[in-house]
């Protein structure tokens, strides 16, 4: 079921991706849901509007949780040409658990078996 709603989503377009907005909004509202057991996944292109200062709310969030995920369906996260978008992947890649890249709605569901083992 799963995989199938995935297909029928519409690709992720640029913008402005704001992190720190819902990772204020997990640190007031919903804070009791993030324990030593939860687990996070987001899934975002990682082109975030904020830049560096998404990663401390970032790593806050990390050492609360069991795990961390970035999940990045955007295909240019495979394309080597684009070395600032790289550097950002990488930055990313030290504040999670593990960034994993899903370009397909199959690499996704795999994704989330591993994740949620």
């Amino acid at each position: 079921d799963l995989l199938e709603k995935l297909r029928h989503m519409p690709q992720w377009n640029f913008g402005r991706t704001e992190l720190c907005p819902p990772l204020e909004q997990l640190r007031t509202q919903y804070a009791h849901l993030l324990t030593p057991r939860t687990v996070a996944i987001l899934f975002t292109d990682c082109l975030f509007f904020e830049g560096a200062s998404a990663f401390p709310p970032l790593r806050e969030l990390g050492k609360k949780i069991k795990r961390l995920y970035i999940f990045n369906p955007h295909p240019a996260a495979k394309d080597l040409k684009w070395p600032y978008y790289h550097q950002t992947l990488n930055d990313f890649a030290r504040a999670v658990n593990r960034l994993v890249l899903v370009p397909t709605p199959e690499d996704m569901v795999m994704g989330l078996r591993q994740a949620l083992r």
